[in-house]
């Protein structure tokens, strides 16, 4: 290896990865794994430059730096050993530069630099077999470090093993091709004040079910329901539990209001890695047995005797606009103004943020920034910052799902999404 591959090596650690995946990716252990790790971010990132959404790109172009850290260490094919270590040279270059653009935003620089990596990357990849650079990788989703091929089971658990997939975005990704349908039957025919169990049945869009198996844990659910009421006026987020029937989930909630209720279940399908809400109606007799108020709650509300304040941080100004992605922070105080530093972990986040389009099917999810909160002991607040993509310009619903003191509170929002 030159010298001057090595310094690159060593400089490219810098670009650290905040994009969650298994630590296997990050420490590829062979030329197969080191590809794959390739194929996959370098999908993302055309997909994040074409959806002009250029800070996303940095967290999935750094994967490239450990994987092709790994294949400097492998053996190349007699004759391509000058090509694949001045081409290694340039692809560490073009990492580098490419993270550069994206974190200055520089969108109209990423297009002709990705295309040059790509470039790079083929003419490595003329030092490997064909059949490595394409390996097809699949894995146990409980047990990550276990790899095999298709059809393989895990041998700790037998579970089928499944592709590797990265997500290309965790803060707002877009399912082009749903492949997840969803109906629901109540136990009893739904009313405003009562409790109503729900059996949520998931199928493919060729009428197999959906196994919990095959989907991703995505704060300790595999199946969520998310429920909105008429005209967004109220909110239920659940986890939903399998039942005995293969592809079935059952979960109970008290509607507050009658009329038309969405009903949507969330889940992140291990083939493809990107989230999706198929979603039914469910209606709901009787008389409104909560007062819808008379002018939505805007950027602050309160809740359970808290004040909750939400406020748009960094140099884009004080809107949201679509198509950016900006930071939200959300700050407690209590009824004398004093920050509350006591929320409690709840589905491994200090707060849920779970926002509608009225009219849209479009939903936002947030968690805060920092990662999953793994210990039941700590505490957060008194402000939490998340990252906010929204899609489209429009008066935006969000509900607060957060616990203070063991109590769970929904805190209700109204935000005006800018063009």
């Amino acid at each position: 290896m030159t010298r001057q591959l090595f310094a690159l090596l060593l400089a490219s650690t810098a670009l650290l990865a905040d994009v969650a995946v298994p630590p296997r990716m990050l420490e590829p252990a062979t030329a197969e794994e080191a590809w794959n790790v390739i194929r996959l971010a370098t999908a993302n990132v055309e997909r994040l430059i074409d959806e002009k959404r250029p800070l996303e790109v940095t967290p999935q172009i750094s994967l490239l730096s450990p994987a092709l850290r790994a294949l400097a260490r492998q053996s190349f094919k007699p004759g391509t050993e000058a090509l694949v270590e001045r081409q290694s040279t340039q692809a560490f270059q073009l990492v580098n530069l490419i993270a550069q653009n994206s974190l200055s935003e520089n969108i109209d620089a990423l297009p002709p630099a990705f295309e040059k990596l790509r470039t790079a990357l083929d003419d490595i990849a003329s030092g490997f077999e064909p059949a490595v650079v394409k390996a097809e990788l699949h894995h146990c989703l409980t047990h990550s470090e276990v790899l095999g091929k298709p059809g393989d089971k895990c041998p700790q658990c037998q579970q089928p093993l499944l592709p590797r997939r990265i997500p290309y975005s965790f803060v707002h990704a877009r399912t082009e091709k749903p492949t997840i349908r969803l109906s629901i039957s109540p136990q009893s025919p739904a009313e405003a004040g009562k409790q109503v169990t729900l059996t949520a049945k998931l199928e493919t869009l060729d009428g197999k079910p959906v196994l919990e198996s095959s989907l991703w844990l995505m704060h300790t659910q595999t199946v969520q329901l998310l429920i909105t009421g008429p005209r967004l006026e109220d909110f239920h987020h659940l986890t939903a539990k399998p039942a005995e029937s293969p592809g079935s989930y059952t979960a109970s909630f008290i509607p507050a209001l009658s009329g038309t209720y969405r009903i949507r279940a969330g889940l992140t399908p291990a083939s493809t890695g990107i989230p999706e809400y198929p979603a039914t109606d469910l209606q709901v007799a009787g008389h409104v047995t909560e007062v819808a108020q008379s002018s939505p709650p805007g950027m602050s509300s309160q809740a359970g005797g808290f004040h909750f304040k939400l406020s748009i941080a960094g140099d884009k100004g004080l809107l949201l606009r679509s198509g950016q992605l900006q930071m939200l922070q959300l700050t407690v105080t209590d009824d004398a103004g004093q920050p509350v530093t006591r929320l409690e972990p709840f589905l491994q986040a200090f707060a849920h943020l779970h926002a509608f389009y009225e009219g849209s099917e479009t939903l936002l999810q947030l968690h805060p920034a920092g990662g999953d909160i793994l210990r039941d002991d700590l505490r957060g607040g008194p402000t939490l910052s998340f990252k906010i993509y929204s899609p489209q310009p429009g008066p935006l619903r969000l509900y607060a799902h957060l616990r203070i003191d063991g109590k769970r509170l929904k805190v209700p929002f109204t935000l005006q999404i800018r063009p």
